[in-house]
């Protein structure tokens, strides 16, 4: 069961986690019918025990909680799917949910990067921006679509038409592949995943700005235009 997916999921989302949140709310919805503000804060403390592994660095750890990260991703939708099918969505559950995702993505991301830091024993400037970037990065994400849904009145993505290539459930998907590659190939593997991540994230939120500026632009332009008799 694929349930009540929404427009703006990401490629993740769409392709693999609503596959298996969809099974997770069906079974839910069928045995126990819980508030979604009680999943979100139940998935919440799901998605926040990577971070005993990651600062805790072995290879082994570091795969355990890639795999742990995912599973969270997967078990995040399960809210939305809940009050969007028994029709209990509420401004306070979107609230709720956007504000304890960051605390996760925060958590996870600067646990992430300490287990790094701590493998590759490095410090200074590098160790710096492996925290700032990734952590930054993310956080502005989901700070441009916050922000253009509440002065615009829609999603950036609707508006624009700009895939995003870097939202939550591509981050924390990229963060499982990654520390799955420890193991394997090192903590230069989930380097490489945390830096895509604050890459893309600044480069997307510069694209955003820059498409949404001209679509306010075009506005400015057609509401200055009067209509003629």
């Amino acid at each position: 069961m694929r349930a009540a997916g929404k427009r703006t999921d990401g490629p993740v989302s769409r392709l693999i986690n609503r596959r298996f949140s969809g099974v997770v709310t069906s079974l839910l919805l069928r045995r126990w019918r819980p508030s979604p503000n009680k999943v979100t804060v139940a998935t919440t403390l799901i998605g926040l025990l990577p971070i005993i592994l990651y600062v805790n660095p072995s290879p082994v750890n570091a795969a355990l909680a890639g795999v742990l990260v995912q599973a969270a991703s997967i078990l995040d939708g399960v809210d939305g799917e809940v009050a969007r099918l028994t029709g209990r969505t509420s401004r306070y559950g979107a609230l709720l949910d956007a504000t304890l995702d960051r605390i996760v993505d925060v958590g996870v991301t600067g646990a992430a990067s300490y287990a790094v830091v701590s493998g590759l024993g490095i410090g200074g400037l590098l160790a710096a921006l492996l925290y700032i970037l990734p952590v930054t990065g993310g956080l502005l994400v989901s700070y441009i679509h916050a922000q253009a849904r509440l002065q615009l009145g829609s999603h950036p993505m609707l508006i624009t038409g700009l895939t995003c290539w870097c939202s939550r459930d591509v981050r924390l998907f990229t963060i499982f592949l990654t520390s799955l590659l420890v193991p394997l190939l090192g903590w230069a593997a989930l380097a490489a995943g945390l830096l895509y991540i604050g890459v893309s994230g600044y480069a997307y939120t510069l694209a955003q700005l820059i498409l949404l500026y001209r679509v306010a632009g075009r506005d400015r332009s057609d509401s200055s235009r009067g209509g003629g008799v």
